[in-house]
């Protein structure tokens, strides 16, 4: 983390000195992490929460000072539409996947609001987070899974074969459906 800092701090002061600072978009984003032990694991490719939520922190002159928290889940496949929604350029990402949260940043609405994920090595596996705290892990080859982010956010009950949320599951199911075609 020192690194990056000094790293960071390095390419600021460049950006000041060329006087540019003041309407530059900086981006830090991050790949998914490892378990660390969570869960007993050690190893990617797993669903659970500590494997699949990254980092996505800007900095955007234009929206002023004011710290904005998006506290729902976002996809970091919408991270290249947003940029260049910022850099004026939003026609450029009109045949992209993904969508900018520009206007989610600004206190908005976007269109798509559930997250999808994807594993594609044995076990494959699909997922999909939903924007009232469901997350739903569908495998062929593994255990499908899902959890209640809202009352269980460190995913440490499997409600799926609970026989209490096939409603839940069906929904999330067509979600999964409906993007694998898209």
């Amino acid at each position: 983390m020192s690194d990056v800092d000094r790293l960071f701090g390095e390419v600021r002061a460049a950006f000041e000195r060329k006087g540019m600072w003041g309407n530059t978009v900086a981006a830090f984003v991050s790949d998914h992490g490892d378990m660390m032990g969570a869960h007993r694991m050690v190893a990617k490719g797993v669903m659970y929460e500590e494997s699949v939520r990254m980092p996505w922190l800007m900095r955007v002159p234009a929206m002023g000072r004011r710290q904005r928290v998006i506290a729902r889940p976002v996809s970091q496949i919408d991270l290249v539409p947003t940029l260049l929604e910022l850099m004026g350029r939003r026609e450029a990402a009109e045949n992209l996947p993904g969508q900018s949260l520009v206007p989610l940043a600004r206190g908005g609405k976007v269109a798509e609001d559930h997250v999808l994920i994807e594993w594609g090595t044995r076990p494959r596996v699909r997922t999909v987070v939903s924007p009232d705290g469901w997350k739903l892990c569908l495998s062929k080859e593994d255990k499908c899974q899902l959890f209640n982010l809202r009352d269980d956010p460190y995913e440490t009950t499997n409600l799926y074969d609970s026989g209490k949320h096939e409603a839940v599951i069906a929904r999330l199911t067509e979600k999964i459906a409906t993007w694998q075609k898209k």
